[in-house]
């Protein structure tokens, strides 16, 4: 289930929603790079006091149509109109220096879970934050997440985090299961099964809030209808997930116990 929000159509610096073609051309730099969804021309950002980064380049231009009057006169004694389209060279929020806190819009005030973001690091994963999905790759071996301002609640972006970890956990402690996950429906389920499962038990381990465990039933039972042997595969997949989550636990105290000061480098 996608827990964090797909920031909508992109507006300009005074907060209106872009509409037709631009609607769509700052979705798709959204869901591309995580932006967060608000634009301005060079000299907009000016006079919101912003400056662009030196170096940037606009990031996409915004196109209106227009027309003007030209000396021609048509058959009803009127002065014929030419249509064309201009274009305005845009640039993200991200891509301005200043005071932006006047111009964020509606999005999470997210504040880092301190306890978790050093367990996290201690596991070793690499985690990439940007765009608009969730994935762990087992090519590159990390993990990717939409930032984590996109997020509904911080909470769902920690379990999404969780989720993605314990997929990660099969580079360290293989399973059949996400060995066959692109050919295999059935290991496919199995494995989604496995992570949300694991994802539970991580949020509760740091005593994520409990409205979140809703969440986890409802994705855990969407998983379960695509396995054909419902009560084995289950068991079976809270035994993967609760090893998974022990082999992650023991990665994390094991750098810890090698390196005392961990906690306070990464704070």
């Amino acid at each position: 289930k996608k827990r964090w929000k797909s920031l909508g159509l992109g507006t300009n610096l005074d907060g209106i929603n872009y509409r037709g073609i631009n609607s769509l051309l700052c979705a798709m730099h959204i869901e591309k790079t995580g932006s967060s969804g608000i634009y301005g021309t060079y000299k907009a950002m000016q006079a919101k006091g912003l400056q662009v980064t030196k170096g940037e380049k606009a990031c996409l231009s915004i196109v209106y149509f227009s027309t003007f009057e030209t000396d021609k006169i048509d058959t009803k004694g009127k002065a014929k109109s030419v249509g064309y389209w201009r274009r305005y060279p845009v640039f993200s929020l991200e891509q301005a220096e200043g005071d932006k806190s006047q111009l964020t819009g509606n999005k999470l005030d997210f504040i880092d879970n301190g306890i978790i973001e050093v367990f996290v690091k201690s596991v070793g994963v690499k985690i990439n934050h940007g765009g608009g999905q969730a994935y762990y790759s087992d090519t590159t071996n990390e993990i990717t997440l939409p930032n984590k301002t996109h997020f509904d609640t911080i909470a769902t972006y920690y379990a999404t985090l969780f989720h993605e970890l314990t997929h990660w956990s099969a580079s360290i402690t293989p399973r059949q299961c996400a060995k066959e996950y692109q050919e295999n429906k059935q290991a496919r389920a199995k494995e989604e099964l496995v992570a949300e499962i694991g994802s539970a038990i991580l949020a509760r381990q740091f005593n994520l809030e409990p409205t979140l465990l809703d969440d986890h039933v409802s994705y855990i039972q969407s998983w379960i209808k695509a396995l054909s042997d419902t009560p084995k595969e289950f068991h079976n997949a809270f035994t993967l997930a609760t090893k998974a989550v022990d082999e992650i636990n023991k990665r994390a105290e094991k750098l810890q116990e090698n390196d005392p000061k961990f906690a306070e480098k990464v704070a």
